[in-house]
């Protein structure tokens, strides 16, 4: 399944201000451990993807970004790729030019309300809980248009504690058989291996990641096929404007000599 998914290009400026930063991967950028994307740090986008997909109710047949890969919005100009899907899918997309992307290569979060391996009843807990879960994957990697990403070690973080949820009905957790009351808000603190690229350049790319999980096991990968746009100029856009603005002119004035 495909996605089509663009935005303005009011975020030019921004965009060229944190090129000169990024580390160069393939025909992509990412931004260093420690940098920030329009205002969002590792550690800020982290929360949010935890907070976005928790708070996704599952379809029919396990229709989830979590348990399938496809990409969810982030916040403006910025895509989620949910990444460690099972069965290894391929998945094909359409973005602009102007859009970055969040991928999970591997992560976890831990709550005060799943069983272990997955609960903490203080922060510190939590913590412990997600860090041993990534801890105890392996096989880890990321590929960019077929370059491999160096040092993905440098890219561990571990968020600052959070609040997810209300949980809605038919939520992640009651999916998977866990406590997931509806309406639940509770804490959480979440670790993984994030790559934030800035955006692709027009046309054909291709991104994968995977990762084996200890415990419980499991291996998982996700491929994104991704088709990058071009985004209209502003001087495009405008003489655009000023062109619609001139068959308008003419319709009328064509209608004014008929009358």
């Amino acid at each position: 399944m495909g996605r089509v998914i663009g935005s303005g290009w009011v975020r030019a400026v921004a965009v060229l201000a944190v090129l000169a930063v990024a580390a160069p991967a393939g025909r992509a950028d990412i931004i260093p451990p420690g940098g920030s994307y329009l205002g969002y740090s590792y550690n800020d986008l982290e929360v949010l993807w935890w907070q976005t997909i928790l708070t996704i109710p599952v379809g029919p047949g396990g229709d989830h970004p979590f348990l399938t890969g496809e990409p969810v919005a982030g916040p403006p100009g910025i895509l989620f790729l949910t990444g460690t899907a099972a069965g290894s899918p391929a998945i094909d997309l359409t973005i602009s030019a102007d859009t970055a992307l969040f991928l999970a290569v591997a992560n976890a979060e831990a709550s005060a309300i799943e069983p272990p391996p997955f609960f903490g009843a203080t922060e510190a807990e939590r913590r412990a809980a997600a860090n041993a879960f990534v801890d105890a994957s392996s096989g880890r990697f990321a590929e960019i248009d077929g370059v491999s990403v160096p040092d993905l070690d440098a890219y561990r973080t571990d968020s600052p504690e959070f609040l997810f949820g209300p949980l809605p009905a038919d939520n992640l957790f009651a999916f998977f058989g866990l406590p997931g009351p509806v309406g639940y808000t509770g804490p959480s603190v979440a670790a993984g291996y994030w790559l934030l690229l800035t955006p692709l350049s027009p046309g054909e790319h291709t991104i994968s990641s995977g990762v084996t999980f200890g415990l419980p096991p499991g291996e998982f990968a996700t491929t994104y096929n991704i088709r990058v746009t071009s985004v209209p100029e502003p001087a495009s856009l405008a003489l655009a404007g000023l062109g619609a603005a001139g068959l308008v002119g003419a319709a009328r004035r064509r209608r004014a000599r008929r009358g």
